[in-house]
């Protein structure tokens, strides 16, 4: 698991795996309560990354500081 972050944009991304070759197929965007998470699926569907806007709302600032920065 990777985690990453970009201040100015103030997002988060967690990568779970690695993407196989052809990269991302599918991301699920949350809408609503969930608004601002999105999840990418890689081709045989499979959860590799989910993206956190507005992390420093919804992130514990802790885990933030030991991202990568972006």
């Amino acid at each position: 698991m990777r985690l990453a972050y970009d201040r100015e944009a103030d997002a988060l991304y967690i990568t779970l795996s690695q993407v196989e070759k052809g990269g991302v197929k599918r991301t699920w965007v949350g809408e609503g309560d969930n608004q601002g998470v999105n999840l990418d699926f890689d081709a045989k569907n499979r959860l590799v990354g989910v993206e956190i806007l507005d992390a420093s709302g919804r992130v514990v600032a802790d885990v933030l500081r030991k991202a990568e920065p972006v």
